[in-house]
């Protein structure tokens, strides 16, 4: 499996991290003949029901990725979030995630990034709209380098 590379947003800025940490998402494919990518756009349903509309995305599964803690659930990353704001964490929570398998011939990468880029705001920072905290950051993790120099340069236009 290729290195992941994660694509932070915050405060408008773009932040690099290796290897991030996934939870309750594989990164494996079912099928040589897909491929997916991982978003962090805001709450996960709104975020999944959006890209599970696109013609050509075969699955789209809701999870958690790029927190300290190795294991999580939604309770502990609700937790985590009040911690972090009474300012009594410093740990780094999940952010609420989605991690989109498609079919390369139908639906392309690009496609998908003028999506994630048009349906959240990642200006916004640690939030969208309502929806305030860590783990409603913006966030792109690849699974390529190619897919992350497409996730840079697709940035670049919005």
């Amino acid at each position: 499996m290729h290195a992941m590379i994660v694509l932070l947003y915050l405060f408008s800025s773009l932040f690099f991290q290796a290897h991030a940490q996934e939870v309750k998402m594989t990164m494996t494919d079912t099928d040589q003949s897909t491929e997916s990518i991982v978003f962090g756009m805001g709450c996960f349903w709104g975020a999944e029901k959006r890209m599970s509309a696109i013609k050509g995305v075969i699955d789209v599964e809701s999870g958690y990725a790029g927190g300290d803690q190795s294991h999580t659930n939604y309770e502990q990353v609700l937790n985590l979030e009040n911690k972090i704001r009474r300012g009594i964490s410093q740990q780094r929570n999940h952010a609420e995630v989605i991690k989109v398998t498609f079919d390369p011939r139908r639906v392309t990468l690009e496609t998908l990034l003028i999506n994630f880029w048009e349906n959240h705001n990642p200006a916004q920072g640690n939030r969208q709209g309502n929806d305030i905290g860590t783990n409603y950051r913006s966030a792109i993790y690849t699974q390529s380098k190619q897919q992350t120099r497409l996730a840079e340069a697709t940035k670049k236009q919005y």
